[in-house]
């Protein structure tokens, strides 16, 4: 009789928050934060999760069987709302961990280039109309010397 190797229990990781929502329009802040959370997720549904990642009030093998849905070959999996469903382990931890800071790291700077760009544009603009107005400038002055002659 072939014993089953040990295994990590397996979750369903929620998705980063917010993501596939940032906009220029949130970045620059003319659109109200949280207007994609009307809606709640579907990994959230399930409630709270009790130890080792298994949603309270459920024994071990109706939480695996729930986590495992889908996959094939009991491999990592994405779910449809982004949630991940995968082996809960130190190392799978570290790895959404990993993802969650990166997501912040890359809104962050999108943000911060999203207002670069809005700033050089603006001093384009600025310049643009300087140089307007000191060409209006020029002629007028060029037309009042024409006058005198």
């Amino acid at each position: 009789m072939l014993e089953e190797p040990l295994r990590f229990p397996s979750r369903k990781w929620p998705a980063v928050q917010g993501f596939g929502h940032l906009t220029v329009a949130k970045a620059l802040g003319l659109e109200p934060e949280g207007a994609e959370d009307a809606e709640p997720a579907a990994g959230e549904e399930g409630g709270k999760k009790g130890k080792k990642g298994s949603p309270k009030g459920k024994g071990k093998g109706e939480a695996a069987a729930e986590g495992e849905g889908g996959e094939a070959g009991g491999g990592d999996t994405t779910t449809a709302d982004c949630a991940v469903v995968s082996l809960v382990s130190t190392a799978h931890r570290a790895f959404i961990v990993a993802r969650d800071s990166a997501h912040e790291t890359l809104s962050t700077a999108f943000a911060q280039q999203v207002r670069d760009v809005v700033r050089d544009y603006d001093a384009m603009q600025g310049d643009e109309e300087a140089w307007g107005q000191n060409w209006l400038r020029m002629v007028e002055s060029l037309r009042s010397d024409d006058t005198m002659l």
